[in-house]
C-alpha cells in the first residue's frame, strides 16, 4: 500500500499491543514528505494526520508504560502524540544543535519521559518527555548515524545502539557508551 503517493518509503508500522487491528505507519521521501497514517480496521482503511503531512518521518516508537503515547523523528525535529495518533505536538528540540534528521528513537519502558534520540551525527536524550534534551555522545566517534537504539527489556539501563561508525553499548542509560 504505497498511500495512493508514489516513491513513498514506508519506514515504521507498529501494531498497538493492545488491538492487533491498530497500524501505525510513518513514511517519507528521504528529505521531503510522507507522513503519518493510522488504521484501526486492519489496514483497510487509513487516516492521514494533518499535522504531520508535511513531514518526513525516519522513525517512531510506542510507550510500553502507556501505549497511547507515540513518538515520531522527522527530517526536522521530534513530533510526540498523547492520544494514540489522532494529535500531534512537535517537541521544544530548536535549542538543542544538531537535533534534527532524526532516524531513531527508544522510549524507557518505565516512563515516557525518557526518550533516546539518534540523529544522522549523534544521539540525545530527555528525561522530562522532551522538553528538554541532551547530547549523549560520550564514548561514540563524533558524526555517527545512529540507525537504531534499543533497550534491554530486562534492564533499561542497559542500551544498544547501532551507528555507521559501529555498535556502542551503554549500561549507564547513556551517560557514556563503548
Amino acid at each position: 500500500h504505497n498511500f495512493n503517493r508514489p516513491k513513498l518509503f514506508i519506514d515504521h508500522i507498529l501494531i498497538d499491543p493492545r488491538d492487533s487491528k491498530v497500524l501505525y505507519v510513518a513514511a517519507h521521501r528521504h528529505k521531503e514528505p510522507g507522513g503519518f497514517f493510522k488504521s484501526t480496521d486492519g489496514g483497510r482503511k487509513w487516516k492521514e494526520s494533518s499535522e504531520l503531512k508535511n513531514e518526513a518521518l525516519h522513525s517512531m516508537t510506542q510507550s510500553k508504560a502507556d501505549p497511547d503515547v507515540l513518538i515520531v523523528g522527522t527530517f526536522n525535529g521530534i513530533f510526540r502524540s498523547n492520544d494514540a495518533g489522532e494529535s500531534w505536538d512537535q517537541l521544544p528540540t530548536e535549542s538543542t544543535p544538531g537535533l534534527i534528521h532524526v532516524e531513531s528513537l527508544a522510549m524507557d519502558p518505565r516512563s515516557t519521559d525518557i526518550i533516546y534520540a539518534g540523529t544522522w551525527y549523534l544521539p540525545y536524550k530527555t528525561i522530562d518527555g522532551g522538553k528538554t534534551w541532551k547530547s549523549i555522545k560520550n564514548g561514540i566517534i563524533d558524526d555517527s548515524d545512529i540507525f537504531a537504539i534499543d533497550i534491554d527489556p530486562r534492564d533499561p539501563n542497559h542500551l544498544i545502539a547501532s551507528a555507521c561508525s559501529g555498535i556502542y553499548e551503554t549500561k549507564n542509560a547513556g551517560e557514556s557508551w563503548r
